[in-house]
């Protein structure tokens, strides 16, 4: 989505682990207490370039079809070979069943 971040005392495991990834990809900014919150919030609003920054690697981390090819990946896994993993919707008659596709309307995050 490329959207920046702004990190506040995540949870320690795996939200803390997310949020590390984050920060050493240059895609968001940590804040461990209030100060530090309220000073980041200010270098954020009055940086623009820093902004920029930030979205630019959130959308580079991106995976915005990880859903769908999730659900590939295990569909796969009953009948191998017969759903893609595709960042373009396929033609009909490939790939996803017309069944399969009405299913994964109803997702809302998929064709």
């Amino acid at each position: 989505m490329g959207k920046p971040m702004l990190v506040h005392s995540p949870i320690p495991g795996q939200e803390e682990y997310n949020a590390d990834f984050l920060l050493e990809n240059g895609a968001a900014l940590k804040a461990v207490d209030v100060d530090a919150l309220l000073w980041r919030v200010r270098r954020f609003l009055n940086e623009p370039d820093l902004r920029d920054r930030l979205a630019r690697n959130a959308a580079a981390l991106g995976k915005p079809h990880a859903a769908r090819d999730i659900l590939a990946t295990v569909l796969n896994a009953r009948q191998p070979g017969k759903y893609i993993l595709s960042r373009s919707r396929p033609p009909d008659g490939f790939g996803f069943t017309k069944a399969n596709r009405r299913f994964l309307r109803g997702t809302g995050d998929l064709w």
